[in-house]
């Protein structure tokens, strides 16, 4: 058997690829023979359709999806799946060869979630409730016309900066 691993400083990974960009947990070893070591579910829950992945900051993970005609930006607590807030813009992508829902990952710096929706919405949230701190419109503010699969790079946060690519223009916003 293998022993569980010790939280010492609590999970990290702000956004797309996690904090060096690479999609590499460092300081981690898992069993890799799953015949002899299989993993468990710990949870599972279902959330609207979308091509984000999930940011994590402390106890809560942060996703987008699609529900009906609105785009979510949602927290959910990281050791049971169970909801913690939702936000909501009335918004809806869809492209034939990858369906409904935003495509970009949030980013997290502790206290904000910034989010792109596929239409261009981005939006700064308070991490803990969900609470609007501010939002704009990428798509209006830079002139760039909706690409058919809908905005899908992920915020970078960047010395304060929230860094866009938006159809190829850049943009960025003050956090």
């Amino acid at each position: 058997p293998i022993a569980a691993a010790k939280e010492t400083v609590p999970p990290i990974w702000p956004g797309f690829r996690g904090r060096s960009r690479d999609g590499v947990v460092h300081g981690v070893t898992i069993a890799t023979d799953w015949t002899a070591s299989p993993p468990k579910e710990l949870w599972r829950h279902p959330i609207g359709p979308g091509w984000s992945s999930f940011a994590v900051h402390g106890d809560l993970i942060y996703t987008q999806e699609q529900r009906g005609d609105d785009e979510i930006v949602a927290a959910y607590q990281l050791k049971t799946g169970r909801p913690v807030w939702r936000h909501r813009d009335a918004a809806r992508s869809w492209e034939s060869n990858g369906g409904p829902g935003p495509r970009a990952t949030p980013a997290v710096d502790g206290s904000r979630v910034y989010a792109l929706g596929a239409t261009g919405i981005l939006n700064a949230l308070d991490s803990g409730t969900g609470a609007v701190a501010w939002t704009r419109n990428a798509a209006a503010d830079t002139g760039a016309k909706l690409p058919d699969w809908g905005f899908s790079g992920w915020p970078l946060l960047v010395n304060g900066l929230v860094v866009l690519a938006t159809s190829g223009v850049l943009a960025a916003y003050d956090a």
